[in-house]
């Protein structure tokens, strides 16, 4: 087993990781990678042994079904960091997930560097309406979850990215790895008329 490292090929050779890893989630990793022309936001997990165990496989697939459903609602793609391609790299022992948006810097990590971006410094009407209208696209994001009736639970600065050249407008919400499905009112409603 090779772990993953920058020009490492991943899904049957469609990923070339070019950069990070950057800081993860608990087991996971995250890279960017490059493929067809484009940058993608790559998670990786790793695995012992030939197979992973099926705890590791039920909470991929929990983590894969609850990002499709967000995937598939109108307008994902303007709010938030969607799933393009999973999968499991059986020759580097590793789950794969290919995650799509304008940019992938990381609003945590842009803070730290504040006076680079201008819609960060507060300084001026159209400093804070640009922050504002990003803020309004997470916002947009967090209510797409909510129709879906999935739970973020994890929304900070890590989870919040963009592009350097677009700015606040191009702000997405990701960091989904944390997120619950709750039970929708029809679903309540049927259990609470069952215990009655």
């Amino acid at each position: 087993m090779t772990a993953p490292t920058i020009g490492t090929l991943l899904l049957q050779n469609r990923y070339e990781i070019t950069a990070g890893p950057h800081p993860g989630d608990g087991e996971s990793q995250v890279w960017e990678a490059f493929s067809d022309g484009y940058t993608y936001l790559l998670k990786t997990w790793t695995y012992e042994g030939e197979q992973p165990d099926r705890v590791q496989r039920a909470l991929w697939d929990h983590e894969l079904r609850t990002l499709y459903k967000i995937a598939s609602s109108p307008r994902a793609d303007d709010a938030l960091v969607v799933l393009k391609d999973a999968g499991l790299d059986r020759g580097h022992h590793c789950f794969v997930m290919v995650l799509e948006a304008p940019g992938y810097e990381r609003v945590a990590t842009a803070l730290r560097r504040r006076a680079r971006y201008p819609w960060l410094s507060n300084r001026g009407t159209v400093a804070r309406e640009q922050l504002w209208n990003g803020l309004r696209r997470v916002a947009t994001g967090l209510n797409l979850l909510h129709e879906r009736q999935v739970l973020h639970r994890g929304v900070d600065l890590d989870s919040l990215f963009f592009d350097e050249d677009l700015g606040a407008e191009s702000l997405r919400l990701g960091g989904f790895e944390w997120s619950v499905t709750a039970p929708s009112d029809r679903t309540s409603r049927t259990r609470s008329r069952r215990r009655t």
